[in-house]
C-alpha cells in the first residue's frame, strides 16, 4: 500500500509537469482539467467496484491535488529560468 501511494504520488506530480510542457501556457487550467479527470475516474471506480477502495480514495484526495502541484512547480521553474 505504501509503495503504491509513493509511486502514484510521484507519477501524479510528473503528469502535472508533462501537462504543462504540452500546454506551453502560463495558465494552470489544464492541470485543473487533469485533476478533475483523475478524480472523476477514481470516483466512478469507487462507486462501481467492489472490495477495497483505498486506491480510489488516494487518487481523489492525494494524486489529483499533487498533479496540480506539478503544474505549479513548473510555473516556478519557468519563472526562475526566465529571470536568469
Amino acid at each position: 500500500m505504501i509503495f503504491t501511494a509513493i509511486y502514484g504520488t510521484v507519477f501524479a506530480f510528473i503528469s502535472g509537469l508533462v501537462a504543462r510542457l504540452i500546454a506551453r501556457t502560463k495558465s494552470i487550467q489544464l492541470n485543473f482539467v487533469l485533476a478533475f479527470i483523475l478524480a472523476g475516474f477514481a470516483s466512478f471506480s469507487l462507486f462501481t467496484a467492489s472490495g477495497n477502495h483505498w486506491t480510489q480514495i488516494l487518487a481523489i484526495f492525494v494524486f489529483a491535488p499533487i498533479s496540480l502541484l506539478g503544474g505549479l512547480f513548473y510555473n516556478k521553474l519557468y519563472e526562475r529560468k526566465r529571470s536568469i
